[in-house]
Order: structure tokens, then sequence, then C-alpha cells
């Protein structure tokens, strides 16, 4: 994925989940989280769901061939997929607790 990460910065050759880190700390997402949500609790938890999205991203990243790397939106749409697949499976095959 090539990606200008800022004013005066080359272009370079960066793994998605990189240059999405470069672009939350660029933007300062975590600072303007803090200033925007009703809370710091509420804040916190957000930029937990962004880092998991990260970590989920990495993870992706690395199970892909070396000679073909993924793009950021074929990541993502990986992503998307395994997320309907999963709540596809548990509509179709609910776990019931019996007491």
């Amino acid at each position: 994925m090539r990606l200008a990460l800022g004013p005066g910065r080359p272009r370079q050759e960066e793994e998605p989940a990189t240059v999405l880190r470069s672009l939350l700390a660029d933007i300062a997402y975590d600072a303007w989280l803090k200033e925007t949500c009703d809370n710091l609790e509420a804040a916190e938890k957000r930029m937990e769901n962004v880092l998991e999205l990260t970590g989920w991203l990495t993870r992706l990243a690395k199970q892909e061939q070396q000679n073909e790397p993924s793009t950021f939106a074929e990541l993502v749409a990986r992503l998307s997929l395994i997320g309907m697949l999963d709540n596809e499976t548990t509509r179709i095959n609910p776990i019931r607790c019996r007491s």
C-alpha cells in the first residue's frame, strides 16, 4: 500500500496496520476522543476498539503471502466478512443455556 503519511514524509511501502497507527498519530485521534467524548472512560473504550482493529489487521497481514501482501482495503474487507460469517453462525446455531 503506497501512502504519503503526512506533510513532508516520503511515499513508502508500509504495512496496513502501520499506516493506520501513523494516521491515528498524525490526526491526534486519541486526544480528539478525549476532547469530544462525554467522559474519559468512553474515550478510552473507543480507543481500545481502534487498537483491537489495528491488532486484527496486523494478524491478518501476517497470514498473507509474502509475495502478495494485501492492501488496507482488502484486509478491512476480510475483517468484515469474518464478522458477517461469525454473526451468521451465531444466528443459525445460538448457544442456549439450560437451567
